[in-house]
């Protein structure tokens, strides 16, 4: 009896269970209490998918803000290159506009300009592959010398540091479907050809990877593989959210069209192979459309993929076009809200989340808004590069940060990243900051520069004058240089100069640790002047030579990028004889100390920061036929470049130079060369003849540029527009110094910067040459100081 009631009492209690997980099973099915298990579908998964496209990527921001507006819940955003960019920023927490505002005001011309670049190259004055156009590098491998062009234009760096700045309050180890929108980005591994998804990781690093557009982007290196553009493979990636089993995926592409014309293909051999490759491009996405349940395809304009100095008006020509695809939308919500599937997901590990009101893999581990993220707060640093330098700088930079502000914001990163860059030992230098239980660390990776071996730097120089007189001279050198000969760092360089000037030079120069270096120069040089005939047929043709040879030793101090001190000593013998009258031959020494301060951003057309430049020169001549001992030069230049707007700046420039103790006025042979002309051509471009020399000189010229365009190629090159007007003289003794009978020059100025320093400079306008007003014009090549 007793046996049968415990019996039954036993049937009972596991009924009463069985029913009890039935209706669990139930429950979690419905998605109300579990975070893991299958749900059924309350709606329909939906990806959106966003393809590459350089500068008309901008287009992806309006049709997020499209799908905002209609109510679209996106549960996942997978991009490629542009794409990628735009999802990455959006699923991280940046709204539509916020991310328009931040990558609209970038200024990218900057972004498209990232060459490594040694402290001690910008001290090689015209040695430097800084200041010349073209330059061919060799290297020695399996003992064969053979040409070094580089896997791409640019290293990519610039685009990686804008990234990591704008995602920095996003750890380095995270899942990516902890966002609050999962996130993917796609690339293609470069050895294997294989297309690689990213979904883990450190966001900059998975989108630096994604838009690493072959030739253009060195290839980033990540986590022991090379990685390029997805454009390789898949730019418009539809078929990996198919893959991914999402029900919905919506799509937004450029739908490049075809030329038309032949004429088009008459204009360079290159359109011929464009045309294939897109068609190649359009037949594939054909194909991937099909996948898609809206295929968007926003009007760019006539822009092309580099105009990113026009994102804005991309982006209102795109907001108004994607209204045509307003009714496709308000359908799809229609489907959404009315969604009759009731089938499991395909998913087995995709779940409902309530509080983002999405489907996705894990919980969100971050606030909807990127803002509301704290910035890091590492306590540790782990540094991957062996220099010693480098290493101190790292750790001091590091520590100084911490203790003042106990935080590392995306200004102390870009500071901190950009100084280990600018050692010029590195192509790339990446930073990870991880979270565990007990620490955050900072982890900085860099991949060490090869070193040039062999350069063949080539260079022009060309000077052109319709005034008073007028002058036209053109130059060409070429500097043969070994590097790294006797230590990192090291130059040895042998250049000549030849057609209208001639010269050969031969200079060597030695860092010695990260803030000293030492440079030995000997020359010869044959400096022509061949004026002719200007406005006046009148004016006497002259032709006037000064020749120099010299031996000089130069020890510099460069205490910062900005700060450097340098002094030194040169032998020289000059010749004056064909330059002025009272010419002779003679050989002086001279001592040389000079400072210079630099925040310039460009030397030629700069349009932030400021230089100055503080030297005095103390003159002993060695020829004993003269009664001057001693005498002494002081130079000051001081240049200031204030930007007004996005494509306006300010320019001021000023020089004064005096021959204080005016020793000088004995020795009247060495004007030539310690005095001052007004032939200058920064200041008075008029003035050809600059026999008239004086020891005295005093002047200042102001500029308005305008540079209506970013820039005009995908790597460079900017156009200007300016109006300036100097004014100023030169005067051979304190007592002859007036404001009266000043030369002075007004124009209107354009030019193209093409390098650093290099570049094209044109004026026309009206200004004095002793004392006569006339109109002039005048063309820069080179090396040209604006």
């Amino acid at each position: 009896m007793n046996h049968k009631y415990s019996l039954c009492s036993f049937l009972f209690m596991l009924l009463g269970f069985n029913a009890f997980l039935t209706a669990q099973t139930k429950e979690d099915a419905l998605g109300s209490t579990s975070s893991t298990t299958k749900s059924l579908k309350t709606r329909p998964s939906v990806a959106l998918v966003l393809a590459g496209g350089g500068a008309r990527g901008f287009v992806h921001i309006p049709v997020l803000e499209m799908l905002e507006e209609e109510g679209i819940p996106v549960d996942i955003v997978i991009g490629n290159s542009a794409g990628s960019i735009i999802a990455g920023l959006y699923c991280a927490g940046y709204k539509p506009n916020k991310i328009m505002q931040t990558l609209g005001n970038l200024k990218w011309s900057t972004i498209f300009q990232d060459s490594v670049t040694s402290p001690f190259e910008k001290k090689l004055g015209d040695h430097s592959s800084i200041t010349t156009p073209f330059a061919l590098k060799f290297i020695n491998s399996d003992n064969k010398i053979s040409l070094q062009m580089g896997s791409s234009l640019l290293t990519g760096q610039n685009a990686y540091v804008m990234l990591k700045q704008n995602t920095i309050r996003i750890p380095s180890n995270i899942d990516f479907n902890t966002l609050p929108i999962p996130f993917r980005a796609v690339a293609v591994n470069l050895i294997t050809g294989e297309l690689v998804i990213f979904d883990h990781g450190d966001m900059a690093e998975a989108i630096r990877a994604s838009m690493s557009i072959p030739g253009l982007f060195q290839p980033f290196y990540h986590e022991g593989n090379y990685y390029v553009d997805g454009l390789a493979r898949n730019n418009n990636p539809i078929d990996v959210a198919k893959k991914m089993g999402y029900d919905i995926i919506i799509d937004v592409d450029f739908g490049n069209a075809l030329e038309d014309s032949y004429s088009a293909f008459e204009t360079t051999p290159l359109k011929a192979l464009t045309q294939m490759m897109q068609m190649g491009q359009n037949n594939e996405n054909l194909e991937n459309y099909k996948l898609a349940d809206i295929v968007m395809l926003p009007d760019y304009g006539n822009h092309s993929l580099i105009d990113y100095d026009d994102a804005f008006e991309i982006y209102k020509i795109a907001q108004a076009d994607i209204e045509r695809y307003r009714p496709q939308i308000k359908e799809l919500k229609n489907k959404i809200d009315n969604w009759e599937g009731k089938t499991l997901l395909p998913q087995p590990n995709l779940f409902y989340d309530k509080e983002t009101g999405l489907y996705r893999e894990k919980k969100s581990s971050f606030p909807s808004n990127y803002f509301d993220n704290s910035n890091p707060k590492p306590n540790k640093i782990v540094l991957n590069f062996n220099d010693k330098n480098t290493t101190k700088y790292t750790t001091n930079y590091f520590n100084k940060i911490i203790n003042e502000n106990n935080e590392f914001s995306a200004e102390s990163f870009k500071l901190l990243s950009e100084g280990i860059y600018n050692t010029g030992l590195y192509i790339t230098v990446t930073t990870r900051i991880t979270q565990n239980e007990n620490n955050e660390i900072l982890e900085i990776s860099a991949i060490d520069k090869k070193p040039d071996k062999t350069v063949i730097l080539f260079g022009a120089n060309a000077e052109g004058t319709l005034a008073t007189d007028s002058v036209a001279e053109f130059d060409i050198s070429t500097d043969f240089q070994l590097r790294e000969l006797t230590g990192k760092g090291s130059v040895l360089s042998a250049k000549t100069v030849f057609l209208n000037n001639y010269s050969f030079e031969l200079m060597y120069m030695q860092p010695i640790g990260a803030h000293f270096f030492i440079e030995l120069d000997s020359a010869l040089l044959y400096d022509y002047l061949h004026t002719g005939t200007g406005w006046y047929s009148q004016i006497e043709r002259k032709n006037l030579l000064k020749k120099t040879a010299y031996f000089s030793t130069t020890f510099g101090v460069p205490f910062s990028n900005e700060h450097t001190l340098t002094g030194g000593a040169k032998i020289a013998w000059y010749d004056t004889t064909d330059e002025i009258k009272e010419g002779s031959s003679t050989i002086n020494s001279d001592f040389n100390l000079n400072y210079i301060f630099n925040t310039l951003n460009f030397n030629l057309f700069p349009e932030s920061g400021a230089y100055t430049s503080l030297k005095h020169i103390c003159v002993v001549p060695v020829t004993v036929d003269h009664s001057v001992p001693v005498f002494g030069i002081t130079e000051i230049e001081a240049i200031g470049a204030i930007p007004i707007t996005h494509s306006i700046s300010l320019l001021l420039s000023g020089f004064a130079g005096s021959n204080i103790d005016q020793g000088l006025l004995n020795r009247t042979d060495l004007t030539p060369i310690y005095g001052f002309t007004t032939a200058d051509r920064q200041y008075f471009p008029q003035i050809v003849d600059r026999s008239d020399y004086g020891i005295h000189k005093a002047t200042i010229s102001t500029s308005l540029q305008f540079a209506p365009w970013d820039q005009i190629t995908l790597i460079g090159g900017k156009a200007y527009f300016a109006t300036s007007g100097a004014i100023g003289n030169v005067w051979d003794s304190f007592d002859s110094i007036t404001l009266k009978n000043l030369e002075w020059r007004a124009s209107f100025d354009t030019g193209i910067r093409i390098t650093n320093g290099f570049g094209i400079v044109a004026r026309i306008g009206a200004g004095t040459t002793q004392n006569t007003v006339l109109p002039f014009i005048s063309l820069d090549v080179g090396n040209v100081r604006f």
